[in-house]
């Protein structure tokens, strides 16, 4: 309760008014990695649901780090109860570039992002080669895929005959070759 008093010409007034005061709500995010590949995507929850997430590549209640550099990133979640009471919360992802990345010869060849999301695996470091060469086995050791990519102009290559799953890709160049897990995680 809150009271007001006041003295005029000899007179004491009172006024007051009760007020119910409520706290904010608290809030938590539920699993959110500290890490994550460039390339992932993560669902996102917290308590209590109902709440919006916002946040560098997050729509709706999805974070998709594929188009975002490597860093850190914040990711926030805001909510407002039945009383009108709100609250935000923030947490912090380091994205790391996951490349699986062969030396040779004082040059690095790198195959990014790992894990695919989506149909696109890149390739770095391959400049002046013709052609990469790749064989695709599943996890049997079953050639599922062979692909041969001109690299005139970089050699990024369309996985877009692979289901989501866990591959070996043995690559060669004209003269460098190596072999690699890589992990599809949707289409």
């Amino acid at each position: 309760m809150i009271q007001y008093t006041y003295n005029q010409a000899g007179c004491t007034f009172t006024a007051s008014k009760n007020f119910v005061v409520f706290s904010k709500p608290i809030l938590s995010f539920d699993s959110i990695p500290t890490e994550l590949c460039i390339g992932e995507t993560l669902s996102l929850s917290a308590f209590p649901p109902g709440g919006t997430f916002s946040g560098p590549g997050v729509s709706g209640n999805n974070l998709n780090t594929t188009t975002l550099p490597e860093g850190n990133i914040s990711i926030y979640y805001q909510f407002t109860d039945a009383n009108g009471c709100s609250d935000t919360i923030e947490t912090n992802i380091d994205l790391k570039n996951c490349a699986e990345t062969f030396t040779f010869n004082d040059v690095s060849v790198s195959f990014y992002p790992n894990p695919v999301v989506g149909n696109y695996l890149n390739s770095t470091g391959l400049l002046g080669e013709s052609f990469l060469y790749l064989n695709i086995s599943d996890i049997t050791s079953k050639i599922v895929q062979q692909l041969t990519i001109p690299c005139s102009n970089g050699c990024p290559i369309l996985l877009n005959n692979l289901k989501p799953g866990l591959y070996i890709i043995k690559w060669q160049s004209s003269d460098k070759t190596g072999i690699f897990k890589l992990l599809k995680i949707s289409e």
